[in-house]
């Protein structure tokens, strides 16, 4: 019997062995230089994260700095969360044609792993979240929320987004005055998720005050933060596994998105726009600006480029087919990508200012005395006040140049088969292609940043020509970040706020490195707040 179990097991090893190796001969067979893929894994960016003590998820990319493969403008990669195989871009100029001018190819955002069943309401609801839906279901979405996101709905949305500033401002100062010391990531967080609350639920929270509110307690359990149900370090681990190595996903039974967390916000908003369309208190959120839109308010529909950033994201909306979803379903899938792609990004990036903040107090002197300039003897902090912050502005930019809460998820899917410029490879439909090795790049190299190995927000000065495409903070092109106002005024308003009357100052435990988490976004930056 012993040797029967033994012939069995053998037997599934082999046949395991079989079905993963025998994509690994694509590359080879179409000319294509490659990362040599070893079994189960795939190449050594995977099995770098998975064992290395250092690096991070959103590092990964870095596997492949000071190889021979760097040298080559294209290459190919194996073990990638969607189909296995992917095409990394390693030249700007390449990587500008396929996010820019032939965007028809690629219209499409990768899964990152993710399985969406429609029968699971979690799924569907983030299924329909135009950063996953494809061809015209995409374009619809962005064309609808574009326009939220200009100055001028910002400016409306600002008192809101003041409030939840002075709460954070007002959990500092009690913070100093106890010498406590402040978790960075834990602090932001609450920051960002009462923006988001006010902002896109309608919901005013104060979770410096309130931390296990309702409200927060369903977040956590999206997030799968700490201390919820769903954020075991058990299925966590799972859940990462699940999405990078489908095999995982065969044998373990994990929900991708909590049904508990995901059926009370969906409750809760909806809640809140049969108010406001009853008659409720208008109060210039998200939500007011949606439906404005639903009633076809030319004022509301109107999406005006306002930088380069937005001419490249510009997109041929005639032969648009009508969304197959409801409005209410394109509210609730929108509302939800805000904790996507804003709640861990915020959160994050924020942390990774306060550690920058903390190395460099020369730097952060710069940036209080522009807030002093800017503001002068005013009460409050205004919009305009935070437009004027430019040097803010530089020192964010060079956080995420050097820190991305997700640097390494730039990719997109071939909708069309595509031979790459100046080559003989033709990414067909369907495969995968990623840039983020050019934003590892670009870290280092002169002709990038004119002082690429220095922390220095003097980078993003126009007169030294940055490259801003290769540091691709907020993505490029037609599927850009199209919060990236958003994200930015509320991250200088943060900024604002903690610095205008405080300097930060480390801990004994504040770390002289940045050490980002290794499977998720942030990382541990312990500060003090001092008042002046």
């Amino acid at each position: 019997m012993l040797v029967e179990f033994v012939i069995f097991v053998v037997f599934l090893l082999l046949f395991w062995y079989h079905n993963v190796t025998k994509k690994w001969r694509k590359f080879h067979r179409r000319g294509l230089p490659y990362a040599e893929p070893y079994f189960p894994f795939g190449s050594v960016h995977n099995w770098k994260l998975l064992f290395s003590k250092t690096g991070a998820f959103s590092e990964q990319w870095k596997a492949y700095l000071n190889t021979d493969l760097a040298k080559e403008k294209v290459f190919g990669i194996y073990g990638h969360p969607d189909g296995d195989e992917c095409v990394l871009i390693n030249d700007v100029d390449i990587a500008k044609r396929i996010l820019i001018k032939d965007f028809d190819h690629f219209v499409d955002r990768t899964m990152f792993g993710l399985k969406f069943d429609q029968n699971v309401e979690a799924d569907k609801i983030f299924s329909q979240m135009f950063m996953f839906a494809k061809g015209d279901d995409w374009k619809s979405g962005r064309s609808m929320m574009s326009p939220v996101f200009t100055t001028g709905k910002l400016k409306l949305m600002f008192p809101l987004l003041e409030r939840v500033s002075q709460n954070m401002e007002r959990y500092l100062l009690d913070c100093s005055k106890k010498n406590e010391e402040i978790d960075a990531k834990e602090t932001f967080a609450k920051f960002a998720l009462d923006a988001i609350a006010t902002s896109a639920f309608g919901i005013d929270l104060d979770t410096f005050k309130e931390p296990d509110n309702v409200f927060a307690k369903m977040v956590k359990e999206l997030q799968r933060a700490k201390g919820s149900e769903s954020g075991t370090p058990f299925q966590l681990l799972i859940l990462v596994l699940s999405l990078n190595f489908p095999i995982f996903g065969k044998i373990f039974t994990i929900e991708q998105f909590s049904v508990k967390g995901t059926s009370f916000l969906k409750n809760a908003l909806l809640k809140t726009v049969e108010m406001r369309k009853n008659g409720g208190k208008r109060r210039n959120d998200i939500i007011d600006h949606v439906l404005d839109l639903e009633k076809n308010n030319p004022d509301a529909m109107k999406n005006v480029s306002e930088d380069q950033f937005d001419k490249d994201a510009e997109i041929d909306v005639s032969n648009l087919k009508k969304s197959s979803m409801n409005f209410d379903e394109i509210l609730v899938s929108n509302a939800f990508l805000l904790f996507v792609a804003a709640l861990d990004t915020t959160s994050s990036t924020l942390t990774f200012v306060m550690h920058f903040l903390l190395q460099y107090p020369e730097l952060q002197e710069k940036i209080r005395d522009e807030i002093t300039e800017v503001v002068g003897s005013s009460d409050k902090i205004t919009f305009e006040h935070i437009q004027e912050m430019k040097y803010m502005d530089k020192f964010i930019l060079e956080t995420l140049r050097r820190a991305h809460p997700f640097g390494n998820i730039f990719e997109r899917e071939c909708t069309k088969d595509y031979q790459i410029p100046g080559t003989n490879y033709v990414v067909r439909k369907g495969e995968i292609i990623n840039f983020s090795v050019l934003y590892e790049r670009m870290k280092t190299e002169n002709d990038s940043f004119y002082n690429p190995l220095e922390f220095d927000p003097e980078n993003f000065n126009p007169s030294n020509n940055p490259d801003t495409f290769s540091a691709l903070a907020f993505g490029q092109g037609p599927r850009n970040c199209v919060g990236k106002r958003y994200a930015m005024l509320t991250m200088k308003l943060a900024l604002a706020h903690i610095l205008r009357n405080s300097r930060v100052t480390k801990t004994s435990n504040t770390k002289e490195e940045l050490q980002m988490y290794k499977f998720l976004a942030g990382a541990d930056v312990p500060f003090h707040v001092n008042s002046v």
